[in-house]
């Protein structure tokens, strides 16, 4: 199956039924299909779309972020952090062993320590996506190439 563009827009709810993200209102998504730029359920709805169709799809933490994993939660001294004011929630930037960037969010804070959660931010949740799709067209081979959608036709970087 060759690889196609999808051009859809999308509201994700979160489990209480708040607006967690949305592209209504804006420009909307364009996505190769195979390159993993969406969860793999959202991607398979989508394929199986009609173009003007619409479809809401649950996604439970098996099939979406996962499960909250207690390993990738990780303490460490206050004194690593530059700022006094940390908070419960605010997203810290660290360095992993290999240099790498992390982000972690705050999950806790002690009087010596800090517990820092690496999980990702929707891991645990179900989350329900309303789906709209738009388009669908075969992708370019410079898109293949390239990984990502062009647009407006130009290949900027």
């Amino acid at each position: 199956m060759s690889t196609k563009v999808l051009t859809f827009h999308f509201t994700a709810y979160n489990e209480d039924g708040s607006i967690n993200d949305t592209s209504l209102g804006q420009e909307p998504v364009n996505i190769l299909t195979g390159f993993g730029h969406v969860l793999p359920i959202l991607e398979d709805t989508l394929k199986n779309m009609d173009i003007g169709s619409k479809k809401t799809v649950v996604v439970t933490p098996e099939l979406g972020f996962g499960y909250v994993d207690y390993e990738k939660m990780q303490e460490f001294s206050k004194k690593v952090f530059s700022n006094d004011n940390l908070e419960v929630g605010m997203v810290v930037n660290l360095v992993s062993p290999e240099g790498d960037r992390v982000f972690g969010i705050i999950h806790d804070i002690k009087p010596e320590s800090v517990l820092i959660d690496f999980n990702h931010p929707l891991a645990g949740k179900t989350l329900k996506f309303d789906l709209n799709l738009l388009n669908v067209r075969d992708a370019s081979q410079e898109e293949i190439e390239h990984g990502h959608v062009h647009n407006d036709g130009s290949n900027n970087h």
